[in-house]
């Protein structure tokens, strides 16, 4: 999600792998993108960063959390959306 809302930004940029980790160990997480909301940053982006596997949300969960917060988008904006559980195919 990080590369979709810096429009193509390489995460981590010149820092090699083994640097990466390390950091990663100690908590370090991406500041917010520009173009990111607070809400979609710290309940999806955020949560997907632990060290740990188990802490880290399932796709489910995932899904549910984006749901919810096009749910409460659309509410705000007056639009209708499509729930992510409605769609089975990107393609045409």
């Amino acid at each position: 999600m990080w590369e979709v809302f810096t429009v193509g930004g390489t995460p981590f940029e010149g820092m090699s792998f083994g640097d990466y980790i390390n950091e990663l160990r100690r908590g370090l997480i991406h500041p917010k993108p520009e173009f990111a909301s607070s809400k979609i940053y710290d309940t999806v982006m955020v949560p997907c960063w632990k060290y740990k596997p188990e802490e880290r949300p399932s796709f489910s969960d995932l899904r549910e959390r984006l749901d919810g917060l096009l749910l409460e988008a659309s509410v705000d904006s007056g639009d209708s959306i499509t729930p992510l559980e409605d769609v089975t195919s990107f393609r045409p």
